[in-house]
């Protein structure tokens, strides 16, 4: 049980190194999509997005991390919930910040990085309450450090195959700023 969460820890040591390079890149993406064409008025508005969902993204990853390790723990219900308690509230805060504060896309921004942190946050107290692994439960250590090129071994591919998934998508929000406002 006690590897289990060295592995986890590893984990979240790999996600905040790699946060902050992947977060210049975000924060800075936006010279590439004016130098391919852009309308320039779309990327600024991904922009200012962008800002306000990086801090989400980081909790995103950390709660996705949490979700694997409690998935493959057998806990699967806890997970569920947190997403189910966020995804109640997520809809009245895309109101309230889009809508009611009128702040557009930002506001969007704004919702996104909250729903993820309150999945996040959940996610983590009510895994400290699970007795079947506290053993498991622990902050990083010496031994997150080690191991990390065998975790690497498995976690690159893994990461490659949701990546192409995910640049799937990509690739059409790309080609849809080609649209401009009017569209």
């Amino acid at each position: 049980m006690r590897l289990a969460g060295t592995i986890m820890n590893r984990g979240r040591v790999l996600l905040m190194y790699t946060f902050i390079p992947i977060s210049m890149i975000l924060l800075s993406i936006h010279w590439v999509y004016l130098l391919v064409g852009q309308d320039d008025s779309i990327v600024h508005q991904m922009q200012h997005y962008m800002y306000y969902l990086l801090p989400g993204l980081a909790f995103y990853g950390i709660g996705d991390l949490q979700k694997r390790f409690l998935n493959s723990m057998g806990i699967s219900r806890l997970p569920m919930l947190c997403s189910f308690i966020s995804l109640v509230f997520h809809g009245p805060w895309v109101y309230f910040l889009t809508v009611y504060l009128d702040l557009k896309v930002v506001g969007f921004g704004i919702a996104v990085s909250i729903s993820n942190a309150t999945t996040c946050i959940l996610m983590l107290i009510l895994t400290l309450r699970e007795k079947k692994i506290e053993e498991a439960i622990f902050f990083p250590n010496s031994e997150s450090f080690f191991g990390i090129y065998e975790y690497l071994r498995i976690a690159i591919p893994s990461t490659m195959m949701t990546c192409m998934d995910w640049w799937s998508f990509e690739i059409m929000i790309f080609t849809s700023g080609y649209f401009g406002k009017t569209a």
